[in-house]
């Protein structure tokens, strides 16, 4: 978000790289931000398949943020225009449009669409990423934007950052939604941070090299999304029987020297008694990490696994992928290589599979 400049009395502007165009008012502060991600990609399944490659603008987004400072007052917007931004049966192009009230310390006010405060690997940025995309695991079990209300704080009790937490309730239908005979989806989320204020924790990698000041954050998620009738609890399909979903996730994230470790664990069931045609219940973990060295280069390795626990519920898959990024100015322009080795029944016949990827963004 945009600090508090001091005010002036002649609108200052500015474009720099990482901040975008920025203009400084006198009650009012604007910033606009574009991002492109351009990716090849390719899958090779076990056996006579042949690969499959593919060329694709992965992500183009545009985000704008308009803060009042003396009213303690956010306004953050962002829009995809990229098919993968859009749902197939619903192609809207807004991803956030949330309205932020923090006037006390302990008790601060979101109110929009956005992401729900929930698993650490989805609420990084797409941006903000160590691979060239987000693990397995957090695709099929995560809860994504949707519309609602969150009360929060970031040190609650003035602890110097030690203690986060958010409660929230959504419509439970996703983003741009609101389907007749649902219920309201109902998260809550604490983080706790024994070496104080973590400034970073929702971008991966270790950028700023830390040398004898290590940060790490423990987070613990709750959530009952009640009668839904999305496939995934807010995303994919919408079925014909609403069903009620628990989540539960503990995830973890240490940055000490340049080192990066991140740790997820989630968990999704159906509520008793729906139906089990429409249960979609899995659990699944995912483990990353990561060295920078010399500030721009970083090999990673991830490790991630899938596993059902009703008659349609996600997996078996697991997921062990390594990779190499080339951090030319941050994450607002880089250049990043995956390679992955996939396991599953859904992966054909051969149940396995190697994909491979090579992505660019710049994020002005």
């Amino acid at each position: 978000m945009l600090s508090a400049p001091a005010r002036a009395s002649t609108p200052v502007v500015r474009a720099r790289t990482g901040e975008g165009f920025t203009v400084d008012g006198e009650d009012l502060d604007l910033q606009l931000r574009g991002r492109a991600q351009l990716q090849a990609a390719g899958v090779a399944p076990d056996g006579p398949a042949p690969v499959d490659p593919s060329a694709q603008v992965r992500r183009l987004r545009v985000a704008a943020w308009a803060r009042w400072p003396h009213r303690e007052l956010d306004l953050y917007l962002q829009l995809g225009f990229a098919a993968g931004d859009l749902e197939p049966d619903l192609p809207v192009p807004l991803r956030d449009a949330v309205l932020t009230w923090a006037p006390l310390r302990d008790l601060g006010v979101r109110l929009g669409q956005g992401k729900v405060p929930y698993n650490l690997e989805r609420m990084v940025s797409s941006a903000a990423l160590q691979f060239v995309d987000r693990s397995a695991t957090n695709a099929a079990l995560n809860l994504d934007r949707d519309v609602g209300l969150q009360l929060f704080s970031e040190d609650l009790g003035g602890l110097d950052g030690r203690i986060a937490y958010t409660v929230g309730v959504f419509n439970g239908d996703g983003r741009n939604r609101d389907l007749e005979g649902t219920g309201l989806l109902s998260v809550a989320r604490v983080e706790l941070r024994p070496f104080g204020a973590f400034d970073d924790d929702r971008a991966q990698v270790d950028l700023l090299g830390r040398q004898g000041a290590p940060r790490a954050a423990l987070g613990l998620a709750v959530a009952r999304n009640a009668r839904t009738l999305r496939e995934r609890s807010t995303t994919g399909a919408v079925m014909d029987v609403p069903v009620t979903f628990d989540h539960a996730a503990v995830d973890l994230v240490v940055k000490a020297g340049a080192w990066s470790l991140h740790g997820e664990l989630l968990g999704r069931r159906a509520a008793e008694g729906t139906a089990a045609a429409a249960d979609r219940s899995g659990w699944g973990y995912t483990a990353m990490t990561g060295l920078l060295i010399g500030g721009k280069i970083e090999p990673a390795l991830r490790w991630a696994e899938l596993r059902p626990l009703g008659p349609a519920g996600p997996g078996p898959l697991t997921e062990a992928r390594g990779a190499l990024s080339w951090y030319i100015h941050g994450h607002d322009l880089k250049v990043q290589a995956d390679v992955g080795r996939l396991r599953g029944p859904a992966l054909g016949p051969a149940g396995a599979a190697t994909e491979g990827r090579l992505q660019a963004q710049a994020f002005f």
